[in-house]
């Protein structure tokens, strides 16, 4: 492919100024000031930068990998106003992210969005924000509930702590009640999005199964395929 993003020197561009207009508006702050103008002059926004560089070099190697046409991409951000709200969503999702998992995720949902009918990139944007109100844990438990998951033994060994949550019983202590209280909200969040919904289990009550934009999330982070569930 001709055309590449250029990410090499992204991490060098704008620390000064984040630097100068921290120094600027907290420097003289009593006691805290100094500290949180280090922090945001120079910490975090190296972080952030550091992160953004990295989710862009994923990006650029993924347009390779697709013989995707940069000059294509470009244009679709120039010309189309949701193309370049998702564009400065995903950026922005990806300078807080510290996974790798994250990156990807956010990589194959701006591609898929990106190629999506003009009409249809609404859709990228509900999910993307969606995506922004998870973590990974969640988005894991979410996949749990896809057939694929459920048949995949390597998955469900690899993850059996989160997606299996905990096992609470009348001697648990504190903090295996508690973690079972987050295993549950986690739960909650997802069935609350729309991403999970319950299911009557007879005498059991009910169980939790995947939604259909459950699905279509998973499939624009890149975990179903176009027929997988």
């Amino acid at each position: 492919m001709g055309n590449t993003l250029k990410t090499d020197n992204l991490e060098e561009n704008s620390i000064d100024v984040f630097h100068d207009m921290a120094k600027g508006v907290f420097g003289t702050i009593p006691v805290i000031g100094p500290l949180v103008a280090e922090l945001y002059g120079s910490i975090i926004p190296n972080q952030r930068l550091d992160r953004l560089a990295d989710f862009l070099h994923k990006l650029s190697s993924k347009f390779e990998e697709m013989e995707l046409d940069v000059e294509d991409i470009k244009n679709k951000l120039q010309s189309d106003s949701i193309s370049s709200d998702m564009f400065d969503e995903v950026c922005m999702q990806a300078s807080k992210s510290k996974s790798q998992e994250r990156k990807e995720y956010l990589v194959n949902l701006l591609i898929n969005g990106l190629n999506e009918k003009d009409t249809e990139k609404t859709k990228s944007m509900l999910l993307l924000d969606i995506l922004r109100q998870l973590t990974d844990a969640e988005i894991l438990i979410l996949y749990s509930h896809t057939w694929k998951a459920k048949e995949d033994k390597s998955f469900r060994d690899l993850h059996s702590e989160i997606v299996d949550g905990p096992y609470v019983h009348m001697g648990s202590s504190n903090e295996e009640l508690e973690d079972e209280a987050i295993y549950e909200a986690y739960k909650n969040r997802l069935y609350s999005l729309n991403l999970l919904k319950q299911e009557s289990n007879g005498s059991y009550g009910y169980k939790y199964e995947i939604t259909m934009l459950g699905k279509m999330l998973l499939r624009f982070v890149g975990f179903l395929g176009e027929h997988e569930d």
